[in-house]
């Protein structure tokens, strides 16, 4: 490969790539060139970026929708199982108001600049918060997905999150000074991944704010959203 000065040129290894000899290796150094440019290229760390076709929104999305709860006036049904004991309330969202019921009395709760806020003197519910989708879905993000669950026989589906007790604190404004726990929430879905029903397990935040008594060993909150109201 070198030249009558006995040099190394750009010159002198084109004319031997060129040569009988250099035929037989030419290949060989091709690929080895070629593998290493490639070996480069895939270490490079590169920053992620969504393509036009997918927007922040998509990428940051749930795997189920809340598309008709957000669009649509619903009817659901609320309650409180502590123990074996349950609290019941039968509710309808129209427009911009949610409306809780029992058999003795109604109760309105409204959005007002996007914030969800009880009307009237009375409100029964201390978790009121979890009534609006928006507020849930917020909460939902501060949480961590666990797991999916599917079910061929009834063609739904669950996702199960984790919040800790922090979090909720932080959700119900109140200043959480217990001790670091996990909380779990489960998204029930029909076949369309459309949210029918979502339940809040809270014993280990109540635990930690000394809100429940020692015999209180359970304290799930069900929200079952039913046909268009």
């Amino acid at each position: 490969m070198r030249d009558e000065k006995g040099k190394i040129t750009v010159k002198s290894v084109w004319k031997w790539l060129r040569s009988s000899q250099g035929k037989k290796y030419s290949f060989v150094i091709f690929y080895a060139i070629f593998f290493i440019f490639l070996f480069i290229f895939i270490s490079m760390p590169a920053d992620y970026k969504p393509n036009n076709k997918q927007s922040e929104e998509e990428v940051s999305s749930f795997p189920f929708t809340t598309k008709r709860l957000e669009n649509d006036d619903y009817n659901f049904v609320y309650k409180e199982i502590i123990n074996e004991k349950e609290i019941s309330f039968s509710g309808v969202k129209e427009n911009n108001t949610i409306s809780i019921s029992d058999s003795k009395d109604k109760y309105d709760y409204i959005y007002q600049n996007g914030e969800l806020s009880f009307m009237g003197e009375l409100n029964p519910l201390n978790y009121y918060k979890l009534l609006s989708i928006y507020n849930i879905k917020a909460l939902l993000k501060d949480g961590i997905l666990v797991t999916k669950a599917e079910f061929p026989r009834t063609k739904e589906y669950e996702f199960y999150y984790d919040i800790e007790s922090y979090d909720l604190g932080e959700f119900f404004e109140i200043d959480y000074d217990g001790e670091e726990s996990l909380n779990r929430m489960i998204v029930n879905c029909d076949a369309d991944l459309e949210v029918k029903k979502i339940t809040f397990d809270i014993v280990n935040f109540l635990k930690g704010e000394n809100q429940l008594d020692t015999e209180t060993n359970s304290y799930m909150i069900e929200l079952n959203y039913e046909e268009e109201a």
